[in-house]
């Protein structure tokens, strides 16, 4: 370590006093920070960073110049060799190159920890991090701030984070708009089995999480070429106080017009199922064309291509089911 630099030995995040329930766990806090610090065993005893510690960095690189120069000098002979025997017979197997191994410095230093260095750079992001985080869960105007404690140990800190995260922003209504007739027949059962929650704190998780589940839920049900992106969301929070009011579109499929030069929207199509082949085949010698015993019934068509006994009714029982 230099002398101007600092061994960040703790982190720990701080959450001012609030009015409010959270919609987070502090635990995924401390996985928006940009560094952290070296991983402590037995009674905070840095194990991983004591490895480290035992080798130096200058006898690794004298050793290693040292190796590879004797890597180098083997390579240079082993070139020669393959020049002569390509000379002689283009197809004759060559010798292939040495290649330089770890010296024991390096494979120590491998199973151990570098000195995790505080930087303020990397302080700052996680700020930003942390604050980018709880926007999105609500806390629109949330503060962060940090603060060094120097410890006892010579040049090892504590990095604290305060944060403050005032008033969250609620839900004060959900809107739902969709063009599309078909897609308008799912709107009750889509509605009703939203994440959404009127009253609660404003998540943009739920966002996400909610396209995803009615992308998957439209998709299930016939609409084979919707995707999420069909999926919108507009904020209004104007003359709202900490409230917010959510309106959930989906867009009409757009198709360009050539001979206008303009798009123009389509409903979604709706897939059903036309017929269901069943082959029964276990002999894969057998043709194709080579049809034993078939059956149709109520668009469920069954070929067997074997002379064994296949109740059919067990298939179509089993496909309606």
């Amino acid at each position: 370590m230099a002398d101007d630099e600092l061994l960040l030995r703790k982190e720990n995040i701080e959450i001012l006093e609030h009015n409010y329930s959270i919609n987070f766990q502090e635990e995924e806090l401390f996985e928006l920070l940009n560094q952290k610090p070296n991983l402590e065993i037995l009674s905070n005893y840095n194990f991983h960073l004591s490895l480290y510690n035992l080798t130096s960095q200058k006898r690794i690189d004298n050793k290693v110049i040292k190796k590879q120069s004797k890597i180098d000098i083997a390579n240079k002979k082993i070139n020669l060799k393959n020049e002569k025997i390509l000379s002689i017979d283009s197809t004759l197997p060559i010798k292939t190159l040495k290649t330089r191994k770890l010296v024991l410095g390096e494979r120590i230093r491998n199973k151990g920890e570098p000195p995790v260095i505080y930087s303020p750079l990397k302080a700052n992001r996680s700020k930003d991090q942390i604050k980018t985080f709880l926007f999105n869960k609500g806390f629109f105007n949330s503060t962060v701030l940090d603060s060094i404690f120097y410890l006892k140990k010579k040049k090892q800190i504590e990095l604290r984070y305060y944060i403050k995260l005032g008033n969250p922003t609620f839900l004060n209504s959900v809107k739902y708009k969709c063009d599309d007739k078909l897609i308008l027949n799912y709107l009750d059962t889509i509605e009703s089995t939203s994440s959404f929650k009127k009253g609660e704190i404003f998540d943009t998780d739920l966002l996400v999480f909610e396209r995803n589940r009615i992308n998957d839920f439209l998709r299930n049900r016939g609409f084979y070429f919707f995707n999420k992106e069909f999926i919108y969301f507009d904020i209004d929070s104007n003359n709202l106080s900490n409230r917010i009011d959510l309106t959930l579109g989906i867009q009409n499929y757009k198709k360009l017009d050539s001979t206008i030069n303009n798009f123009h929207e389509l409903n979604h199509k709706q897939f059903t199922i036309n017929k269901v082949n069943v082959k029964i085949k276990t002999n894969q010698n057998l043709e194709s064309d080579l049809n034993i015993d078939s059956i149709s019934k109520s668009g469920i068509y069954i070929y067997n291509y074997n002379p064994i006994s296949f109740k059919k009714k067990i298939f179509n029982k089993s496909i309606r089911s």
